[in-house]
């Protein structure tokens, strides 16, 4: 498989979705329903080990002050320079999302080898990073708004502007669906989630 925004295979779908919509579990879903997930958010960490390319970029570029004791990096720190800098913010996601993208694509090679299907990439910033043309198809996770504010309210013990607040940060979640090719809604009990995630784990293994 070559490294560019070009190949598209029929068992290789993006995962995607909203703060507190359900992705990672629907994502847990689609694993006990067969699917191989890849996720993003561990390669990111993987990305950042000690030793590591993307670590050694970030040490280079901000210092020792970025490290715990034992030479990990201080995630609290680098969150705070994130938020503080559009500029580190660059240079910071310049360095592990290189090394994340080299890692997804061994990992799909791997299990395609193997035999997988579906092979699922599960990842945030699927469309605002512009993936979608790396997919054969696209997945958004989607509830609406009350629903996602209230689980969000109760998952980070906050007060229902500063839900707002971070939801407003991402992408609009209408224009999330409209880019997808498939919507796994998530507005009512995990039972009726399961049910949806039977129905395109169903869809997808028609011939």
């Amino acid at each position: 498989m070559t490294e560019n925004n070009e190949y598209i295979k029929m068992d290789w779908f993006g995962l995607t979705g909203g703060i507190a919509t359900g992705k990672s579990t629907v994502a847990q879903l689609l694993s006990k329903a067969g699917a191989a997930i890849i996720d993003a958010d561990i390669l990111a960490r993987k990305a950042v080990e000690v030793g590591a390319p993307a670590y050694s970029q970030i040490v280079h570029d901000f210092g020792t002050e970025v490290l715990n004791a034992d030479k990990s990096l201080d995630r609290k720190k680098l969150a705070q320079i994130l938020f503080n800098s559009k500029e580190a913010k660059s240079k910071i996601e310049g360095a592990i999302h290189p090394e994340v993208r080299k890692m997804s694509i061994n990992a799909y090679d791997e299990l395609a080898d193997s035999g997988a299907f579906p092979i699922v990439y599960d990842v945030p910033l699927l469309f605002e990073k512009n993936m979608a043309q790396m997919f054969s198809g696209t997945v958004v996770v989607a509830c609406d708004k009350s629903t996602q504010i209230e689980r969000l309210m109760r998952r980070d013990e906050i007060d229902k502007i500063a839900a707002e607040l971070k939801i407003s940060s991402q992408l609009d979640m209408q224009k999330k669906i409209e880019k997808a090719d498939f919507v796994i809604w998530n507005n009512g009990s995990e039972e009726d989630l399961k049910s949806e995630v039977d129905v395109f784990m169903a869809y997808l293994r028609e011939d």
